[in-house]
C-alpha cells in the first residue's frame, strides 16, 4: 500500500485441534469375540476460529465468475475452490462477509455431496455435509450473492465516480477480499486464480492478468475471460470496471507491455506517467536482477481506495497519474515517481514474494519505502533526495518515541493489531532500518542477499528469518539476525551515551 510520510513471532490461533490420541484397545477375555475396531473420529469444532482458520482444508486453487455492474448494488457469484481435505472432516471453514451462499457442494470423483452453509459471526462461513468427508482432494462450488459497496467506502468491491460517471475498483487488503469472495483469506495461502466477469456492455473491464477472451452474453453485457494467474494471496486479486481510457506505455525492457487505465477524457493527462512508467519497472528489475514477474502491469488511476499493489493491477489515486501539464511541476513528479515506484517494488516485495503472516507485513511495506529511493535515485539523481530521507528518519524517531510505540515486527493477535501495523513504525522506521543496513553490509552485498531471497522464494511466502538466511547465505559478511531482530522486535532506538575523560599529558578518552 502507499507509503506513509510521517514522523511487523507468528502468533498461530488454535482452531484445529491437536491430533486425536491412538484409541487404547484392551484385549477381550480369551473366548470373547474380538472388539469391533474403533473408527477415527472426525475433525469438528462447535467454536469457530478467531484469526486463521483450520488447516484441514488447503485450497491450491480459485476459478470465480461474477456478474457484477458499477450502477447496481448487489452481484451474484460462483466460485470453485479445488483443495486436499488432510482429515476426515464433519466441517470446513472459510471466510465470507456479507455473502449469501444460496448452494454450495463438494465434488470428489464425480461424487457431490451437499453442504449446509452458515454464518458465523460477520466474517466466517461454516460448511457442513450431512455426513463428515473423508480425506481426499474436492472441489468446493459455492452459489452466492454479495453487495458492492457504496461511495465512500473504499473496501472489498466499491464505487467511486469521475465526473459524471461511476467507476468500481477493489482494495482486498487486508481482510476484504472475503467481502466479494468465499476464500481463505489469508496471506500464506497463496495459489492460482482464474476470474471471469459478466460485465455491461461498453465498460471496461482489467484484472490481474491479460484477457483471454471476451464473450458477448446478449444485447448489453460481455463476459470477460480472464487468464489464470500465478500463485496469489487473496488480498491481491483485483478488478476494476468503468468507461475506462486506455494509454499505451509501451513495454519494460523484458517484453512486458504497460498501460495506464485512466477515468473517461483524461487519457492526454496520464501522458507523463505513462513515459515514465517504463523507467520506473526497469530500475527495479535491474536492482533486484528479476524481470517484471508477472504478464502485464496496469496502474488504474481512481478518486477513492489509495494505492495499493495487486499483482499486475496497481491502483492510485488519480492525482498520481493525471497531470495538468506535459511537464509537471518537480514536486508533482517527485510525488509520481515516489508512490509508483512504492507500489511497482511491491511486484517484487510482497507480490512475487508474499509475508507468511501479517507480522511480517512490514517486510512489504519497509521494503518498498526503501525501493521507493532507489527508483528515484536511477530517474533523477539530480534531485538528491537525501533531505527527504532524513525526514523520513526524523519522522520514525517521533513515532519510535511514544510511550504507546510499538515495535516493527508486531505480534498479531487480533484483527486489529493487522489493521494497525499499517503505520509510520512499519513505513518510516522499517524502511529506515533496512537502509542501515545496507550501508552496514555494504550495497552489493546487501543487494546479492536480497536477488538470493527473491529467486529462493518465488510465488510462496516467506519470513523474517528466510530474509536474514539469504541475506547471510549471499552476502559473504558475517551474520546479522542478531542485530537485525534487535531493531525489529522490540520499540524504541538505541540510547547511546558519551563521555569523555582527560587527564594532565594524557590524550582525551571518549566512552560510548
Amino acid at each position: 500500500m502507499q507509503r506513509i510520510l510521517v514522523c511487523g513471532v507468528l502468533f498461530a490461533v488454535a482452531c484445529s485441534g491437536g491430533a486425536r490420541p491412538a484409541p487404547v484397545v484392551v484385549a477381550p477375555p480369551t473366548g470373547s469375540p474380538a472388539a469391533p475396531p474403533v473408527e477415527d473420529a472426525a475433525f469438528d469444532t462447535a467454536t469457530p476460529p478467531a484469526l486463521e482458520l483450520p488447516t484441514n482444508f488447503r485450497p491450491e486453487g480459485y476459478v470465480a465468475r461474477l456478474v457484477i455492474d458499477p450502477a447496481q448494488p448487489t452481484f451474484t457469484g460462483t466460485i470453485a475452490i479445488r483443495g486436499d481435505l488432510d482429515k476426515k472432516s464433519a466441517v470446513i471453514w472459510l471466510h465470507g462477509k456479507q455473502l449469501h451462499v444460496r448452494a454450495a457442494s463438494a465434488t470428489r470423483d464425480k461424487l457431490s455431496v451437499p453442504l449446509v452453509v452458515t454464518p458465523r459471526g460477520e466474517d466466517l462461513l461454516e460448511l457442513r455435509p450431512t455426513t463428515p468427508l473423508p480425506a481426499g482432494h474436492y472441489e468446493l462450488a459455492l452459489d452466492y450473492d454479495g453487495k458492492v459497496q457504496p461511495l465512500g467506502t473504499s473496501a472489498g468491491a466499491f464505487v467511486s465516480t469521475y465526473g459524471d460517471e461511476t467507476y468500481l475498483t477493489t482494495q482486498f487488503e487486508a481482510t476484504s477480499a472475503r467481502l466479494v469472495f468465499p476464500c481463505v483469506d489469508e496471506p500464506g495461502r497463496k495459489v492460482p486464480w482464474q476470474l471471469t466477469l459478466d460485465v455491461p456492455k461498453g465498460q471496461v473491464a482489467v484484472s490481474n492478468t491479460p484477457v483471454a477472451r471476451e464473450v458477448p452474453l446478449d444485447a448489453d453485457h460481455v463476459r470477460v475471460v480472464f487468464a489464470p494467474t500465478r500463485p496469489l494471496p487473496t488480498y491481491l486479486i483485483a478488478f476494476g470496471i468503468g468507461p475506462y481510457d486506455v494509454v499505451d506505455a509501451g513495454h519494460a525492457a523484458s517484453g512486458t507491455p504497460l498501460r495506464l487505465i485512466v477515468p473517461h477524457g483524461q487519457a492526454k493527462r496520464a501522458a507523463y506517467a505513462a513515459a515514465t512508467l517504463p523507467k520506473i519497472i526497469d530500475a527495479l528489475a535491474a536492482w533486484t536482477g528479476v524481470p517484471f514477474p508477472y504478464a502485464k502491469l496496469d496502474v488504474v488511476a481512481r478518486d477513492a481506495g489509495g494505492a495499493m499493489e495487486n499483482a499486475g493491477l496497481i491502483m492510485m489515486d488519480s492525482p498520481y497519474v493525471l497531470q495538468d501539464a506535459a511537464v509537471p511541476s518537480a514536486v508533482a513528479r517527485h510525488d509520481m515517481i515516489s508512490v509508483i515506484g512504492h507500489e511497482s517494488a511491491h511486484q517484487w516485495f510482497g507480490d512475487l514474494v508474499t509475508a507468511a503472516w501479517w507480522d511480517d507485513i512490514w517486510l512489504n511495506e519497509a521494503f518498498a519505502t526503501f525501493m521507493e529511493d532507489k527508483v528515484e535515485d536511477a530517474l533523477e539523481p539530480g534531485w538528491h533526495d537525501d533531505d527527504y530521507q532524513l525526514r523520513r528518519r526524523y519522522a520514525a524517531f517521533a513515532a519510535d518515541a511514544l510511550a504507546s510505540v510499538r515495535q516493527i515486527r508486531q505480534p498479531i493477535t487480533t484483527e486489529g493489531d493487522i489493521h494497525n501495523a499499517f503505520d509510520a513504525i512499519t513505513y518510516s522506521k522499517g524502511g529506515t532500518v533496512i537502509a542501515m543496513f545496507e550501508a552496514g553490509l555494504g550495497a552489493e552485498a546487501f543487494q546479492r542477499g536480497i536477488h538470493a531471497y527473491l529467486l529462493a522464494h518465488a510465488d510462496h511466502s516467506a519470513t523474517l528469518a528466510d530474509l536474514l538466511a539469504a541475506i547471510d547465505g549471499a552476502s559473504g559478511k558475517p551474520p546479522i539476525a542478531r542485530a537485525f531482530t534487535s531493531f525489529t522486535n522490540q520499540p524504541g532506538a538505541p540510547a547511546l551515551e558519551a563521555t569523555v575523560a582527560s587527564a594532565a599529558a594524557k590524550p582525551a578518552r571518549v566512552t560510548l
